[in-house]
């Protein structure tokens, strides 16, 4: 009952702000590449040899934001999902098994991080801009053939250092910067 109630007052929230002509509110949904997730375990995950396969990652966020009134500052509220999956040959037997086997390590975390959004240039159906963010993220690792399983919570953080958005009410973006949603992403948006 009460998540119920709670969907139904957040619905009210964004109805009421979708009624104003100036359009305050985005949602985004976006993909990203070289998350940190996807780069700090730099023995396991970026370990490109001849024994071993490329890592394999799926990167996607999504967020709303709320622009305050004759303001370039926007608040907003984000989600990111990250999955890294990777597969390689132990040729040396450091697992212990009588053959040489594949191991394949899975993480999958997920972060909710509130953020802050800056525009530096505002143009008719463009727009420069930098944002942060910061959360908690919880993190589930296995290693298959071991068997372990290692589940997490840890600070989430992205730091976007250049955003360019471009469109009106539908807009397409991209930004350049470092954490939790990636290095480079590319996303859409809907404005109301």
């Amino acid at each position: 009952m009460k998540a119920h109630l709670t969907l139904l007052a957040i619905f009210l929230f964004f109805v009421a702000g979708a009624q104003t002509k100036e359009k305050n509110w985005d949602v985004r949904l976006a993909i990203g590449v070289g998350t940190y997730s996807f780069l700090q375990d730099g023995g396991r995950f970026l370990s490109f040899d001849i024994f071993g396969s490329n890592p394999v990652e799926d990167a996607f966020n999504a967020g709303i934001f709320y622009k305050l009134k004759d303001s370039r500052i926007k608040l907003g509220l984000v989600t990111a999902y990250t999955s890294v999956k990777q597969t390689y040959t132990d040729i040396f037997n450091f697992s212990g098994s009588a053959e040489a086997p594949h191991v394949v390590f899975k993480e999958k975390i997920f972060a909710v991080m509130p953020a802050f959004n800056y525009s530096y240039l505002i143009k008719k159906h463009s727009q420069l801009y930098s944002e942060i963010c910061a959360g908690p993220a919880f993190s589930n690792k296995k290693q298959y053939e071991k068997g372990t399983t290692e589940n997490k919570a840890d600070v989430a953080f992205q730091c976007t250092v250049l955003g360019y958005r471009f469109g009106n009410q539908v807009q397409a973006y991209t930004e350049l910067g470092y954490g939790y949603k990636g290095i480079l992403q590319a996303g859409v948006s809907y404005g109301f």
